[in-house]
């Protein structure tokens, strides 16, 4: 599952396995720059890269220290400034992650 905006839930749009998977932001996502990640369990946890493929081309990342075998929190970061940034409303996320 992915958690990322207050108002309406985001959804997996497109899924290989843990190794790669897109997801929707969903809507109302004023001031959220984090999405939370529910993976299956891996032995010392899950790094994953991501970044957007619609307009607004955000960049997300794993964000660090993250203890959890099952959890990866993302923070969205604008790609020109570095900065957090919010995610836009129905934005699609593409990640890969590997568990180690």
């Amino acid at each position: 599952t992915v958690v990322v905006c207050s108002g309406t839930a985001a959804s997996i749009t497109f899924a290989n396995g843990t190794a790669a998977f897109q997801f929707d932001v969903g809507t109302a996502c004023t001031s959220e720059s984090t999405a939370v990640i529910t993976m299956p369990a891996a032995a010392t946890g899950w790094v994953c890269s991501c970044s957007s493929t619609t307009a607004d081309k955000m960049l997300v990342q794993r964000t660090m220290p993250n203890a959890s075998t099952t959890v990866v929190t993302m923070q969205n970061i604008t790609i020109s400034t570095g900065a957090n940034g919010d995610f836009a409303d129905s934005a699609d996320v593409a990640c890969m992650c590997r568990g180690g």
